[in-house]
């Protein structure tokens, strides 16, 4: 069945492709913008975000550490900001993973405190589903309390990913009614999910004991939707992502799936691939895009030369400049992937 279904797949995004070719960059960037929209039934973004200062306390470094809630008519994201107070104008980096901000401050902290001492605002939000708003329960798998929440939203047609995107728009909204619009944004998406290695066994029972690690692609899944259909007056000038799938297509390679539920959105090669949400991405000018160590749908690493034939469009659409664009199977050391965010924030 995958097979048929992924020659199905293949017929889809070269009619859809078809389609696109021709049509001047910035009228392909929004048709795939509003396509994605429709397939995440995400409402369009709000001009008004209520925002709640819950607590401020200032850290050692000269650090201002601000607790927020962003309120839009019942829909609230707790927020962590970080702002260096003794060096300013660093620029945005707004920081997205489905372990939340407890994720970021645990296992990069190194970066974060690289790039306050340059001067860079982090902020740390956590979206619906997604860090201290997890549901507790154990896993994300078939069976659990994650994967009915995403059922249901679908089958009344919503999806969590399409809310988590709603949620990243709050976030800007934010920033742009307090007037910190006005520099860079970045957006830094992250999967802290351990990989299953190339000969690990994938072929086993749904309820087995020990089951694969499951990837979770949510936090680069949505620095790039956000990245590539937020419209807003706010440029979204660079994405990092680490971890994030390499395609939606490689979910058909296998009748194993390892994957959460919630990434999974019903017709979404029909509105294109991740090539295309990157190639709508970078068709903005003055944009920069980084995508290290994806994995496929069994959570698997990718060298670097599937990756390369998976993001074909999208070094097309850097080919004039190609420092647009990071395509690595090796993830950034620390110092690297903070001077990156830093000289992308600037």
């Amino acid at each position: 069945v995958h097979e048929l279904a992924g020659r199905m797949a293949d017929e889809d995004l070269q009619e859809f492709r078809k389609r696109m070719r021709g049509q001047p960059t910035e009228t392909q960037r929004l048709d795939t913008s509003h396509r994605w929209h429709g397939l995440l039934a995400c409402p369009d973004r709000s001009e008004k975000v209520a925002s709640k200062r819950i607590r401020e306390e200032k850290l050692q470094g000269d650090v201002v550490a601000e607790s927020v809630i962003l309120e839009h008519e019942g829909f609230a994201v707790p927020l962590l900001k970080l702002t260096p107070t003794s060096k300013e104008g660093g620029g945005l980096v707004i920081a997205i993973a489905q372990e939340g901000k407890a994720a970021f401050l645990k296992y990069r902290s190194d970066v974060i405190a690289r790039l306050l001492a340059d001067g860079v605002t982090v902020l740390l939000p956590d979206l619906p589903g997604c860090g201290e708003g997890a549901d507790t329960g154990v896993g994300r798998g078939r069976t659990s309390g994650s994967t009915s929440y995403s059922a249901t939203a679908q089958m009344i047609g919503r999806t969590l990913l399409g809310l988590r995107l709603q949620g990243l728009g709050m976030v800007v909204t934010h920033l742009a009614n307090v007037g910190e619009g006005k520099v860079s944004i970045t957006l830094w998406g992250e999967s802290f999910a351990p990989t299953n290695s190339a000969d690990s066994r994938h072929r086993v029972p749904h309820d087995a004991d020990k089951m694969p690690h499951q990837a979770e692609p949510t936090g680069p899944m949505l620095a790039l939707l956000g990245g590539a259909t937020f419209q807003t007056p706010i440029l979204i000038h660079s994405v990092y992502m680490r971890g994030g799938l390499i395609s939606f297509r490689s979910l058909l390679d296998s009748q194993f799936v390892y994957v959460p539920h919630d990434i999974v959105i019903p017709r979404e090669l029909l509105a294109g691939d991740l090539d295309d949400l990157a190639t709508a991405y970078l068709n903005r000018k003055g944009t920069r895009l980084a995508i290290e160590a994806p994995v496929d749908g069994l959570n698997r690493a990718v060298g670097q030369d599937a990756i390369n034939r998976a993001y074909a469009l999208t070094t097309k659409a850097a080919s004039k400049d190609a420092a647009r664009l990071r395509l690595s199977a090796e993830p950034s050391s620390p110092a690297e992937l903070a001077a990156w965010l830093r000289g992308a924030s600037k």
